[in-house]
């Protein structure tokens, strides 16, 4: 699947593709057509708006 991932904090999403999701115990899997990144989620990622601390 295409997607925009956070993978390391101070770096803005990277856009590639990744493997498909799978549930857990107790988990679905809901299938999104498409999603909008705002900029602000890049700033946020990028450490510059707020310290971030964690990737979710």
């Amino acid at each position: 699947m295409k997607a925009a991932v956070i993978v390391e904090l101070g770096l803005p999403p990277r856009f590639g593709e990744f493997p498909e999701p799978e549930p857990g115990e107790g988990e679905v899997v809901i299938e999104v057509s498409a999603a909008g990144v705002h900029h602000w989620d890049a700033v946020k990622a990028s450490g510059s708006y707020t310290p971030a601390t964690a990737v979710p």
